[in-house]
Order: C-alpha cells, then sequence, then structure tokens
C-alpha cells in the first residue's frame, strides 16, 4: 500500500492551520471553515461532524448539507488530532493553559494520556497503520477503535476495523468478546483486524511523559487479521454451499 503523504497537501498550502480546543477530554474544531477543510474526502476525512450544542451529537454528511442546516462542529480523536498538529503541521491545539500559537506536543501528549490511559498504544497503532497506507478514523459506531479505508481512490466504506491491544495494560480478548467483534464485523461486511501493541513495564510508565510520543512510535505493533468461525469451513463443506 501507499504511504499517506505526511506533510499538508498543497491545495492546503498558504492557510493558516485550523485550530482545535481540547476541553473535557474532546477535540473539537468550531470554525466552520477549519471543519470543512479536514473534514473533506479529500483533505483526509478527518473527524466525526456534531452538532453545535455542546451535546456532541453524531451529524450525517447529507443532514449537515442540506438547507438552513445548522453549523457543525467537528471532533477528533485523541490520536488523530496528536498525528494533524504534530506530524502533519495541520492543527493548532489549544489546552486550558496554553497561549494562542497552540500547546507543544509535550504538553498535548501528557494531557491527552491524562484523559485517556489508553492514548499511547492507540496512537503507536495509529502510526502503524497509517504508515501501511490506510486511512484510519473512528471506529467508534462499530465498536472498534478505528475503521480502515483505502489511502487511494474515492470516498468508499471502510474495509476493516482495528482493535487495540495494550499488552502490558490490558487482559487478552476473551474467546467470547472476540467472537462478538468478529460476527459485528462480518455482519457489516468488513474483516477485523487485531493490533497488538508490545510494551513491558518500564516502557509503560514513560510513555505517559512529555517524550512518550517517540517511544511510542518504536513500539513493536503487531497485526492480526481474524476471520470469522465457518462451520462449513471447518467441515469441508463450504465449497458445496457457496
Amino acid at each position: 500500500r501507499e504511504r499517506e503523504p505526511q506533510r499538508s497537501p498543497s491545495n492546503m498550502a498558504g492557510l493558516s492551520a485550523p485550530v482545535a480546543a481540547f476541553e473535557g477530554g474532546q477535540v473539537v474544531v468550531r470554525r466552520q471553515e477549519h471543519v470543512r477543510a479536514l473534514n473533506r474526502w479529500e483533505h483526509g476525512a478527518h473527524g466525526e461532524l456534531v452538532t453545535s450544542d455542546g451535546a456532541f451529537t453524531p451529524v450525517s454528511h447529507r443532514a449537515a448539507a442540506a438547507e438552513g442546516a445548522d453549523p457543525c462542529w467537528l471532533q477528533l480523536g485523541l490520536t488523530e488530532a496528536y498525528h494533524l498538529a504534530f506530524v502533519q503541521n495541520r492543527l493548532r491545539i489549544l489546552l486550558a493553559a496554553s497561549a494562542g500559537d497552540g500547546a507543544t506536543a509535550g504538553d498535548c501528549w501528557v494531557a491527552f494520556c491524562q484523559s485517556s490511559a489508553r492514548f499511547p498504544h492507540e496512537y503507536a497503532a495509529y502510526q502503524r497503520l497509517v504508515s501501511d497506507g490506510w486511512r484510519v478514523r473512528s471506529g467508534l459506531s462499530f465498536g472498534a477503535d478505528f475503521a480502515l479505508y483505502s489511502a487511494v481512490g474515492g470516498r468508499e466504506h471502510a474495509s476493516h476495523l482495528a482493535l487495540v491491544q495494550a499488552a502490558a495494560t490490558e487482559a487478552p480478548l476473551t474467546w467470547r468478546a472476540l467472537q462478538s467483534h468478529v460476527r459485528l464485523s462480518h455482519q457489516v461486511n468488513k474483516r477485523l483486524v487485531l493490533c497488538h501493541v508490545g510494551a513491558d513495564d518500564t516502557q509503560s510508565a514513560a510513555l505517559n511523559g512529555s517524550g512518550g510520543a517517540e517511544l511510542a512510535t518504536a513500539l513493536s505493533v503487531a497485526l492480526l487479521t481474524v476471520n470469522g468461525w465457518s462451520p462449513a469451513r471447518a467441515h469441508g463443506e463450504e465449497s458445496a454451499l457457496e
């Protein structure tokens, strides 16, 4: 797969970086020109459109484009917000105590880690998936961490869902939980990818510090595609049923 560009697209050149605010565990873009600059498919299709009343109710693109529709905000995941701000240089993130120029990478990393204990491991998986050529979006509506889209071609449905497993801090998925995720993936015509992020106790402790981003990108991330169990395939009868 082709790698996702790590710099701002040429059609974004010359524009001031969009601004997002980190408040209450949410990264939110409010200015409408910034929402459009980040959420359009040709600009990466980042984030999810939500209502601007503070309730963060999801809004479909069709509803947002309807005549007379209320303005929408853009809610970004922590991983994609950090990636946009400090890898692609396409976003400024304001913390409660940060100046107008935006928070530093270290301050954002610490704030995001305090907001979500899984953030460092999700970021490690996110970086691996992006480097493998995927366009990575939120998988929340499918009960997954990420939804994976092809980075080439036009807008299309996600082909895979990804679950992140933090080896040092989380118990392995039970068979029942794994089967539930596999069944849901199959029902929405997608394949399931497990992202196993390896980190020992020493690394896990250091991940929450201001220099954790560099350590996270160096962690081992093993990807495993899981197929659903088929009784016909198990008994050698699948060809007769196709």
